[in-house]
């Protein structure tokens, strides 16, 4: 894995994958996999995750994670 990827890698897999994401362990590492091989600009993956994590966030109240 070259220097760039393992800090995308890094990057995402240190962000917390919310409940709604990962009901089990292989749902979690398809979500930190998409978000590190996918998106490849660091602003974009943040912004993705920023707006993932706020859909996750109204989505728990209303009782679907």
């Amino acid at each position: 894995m070259n220097g760039s990827l393992r800090q995308r890698h890094t990057a995402v897999a240190r962000a917390k994958v919310p409940a709604l994401y990962a009901p089990n362990l292989a749902a979690a590492k398809r979500f930190i996999e998409y978000f590190t091989a996918n998106i490849r600009n660091f602003n974009t993956r943040r912004a993705y995750l920023h707006a993932v994590r706020e859909f996750a966030d109204w989505c728990a109240p209303q009782g679907a994670a």
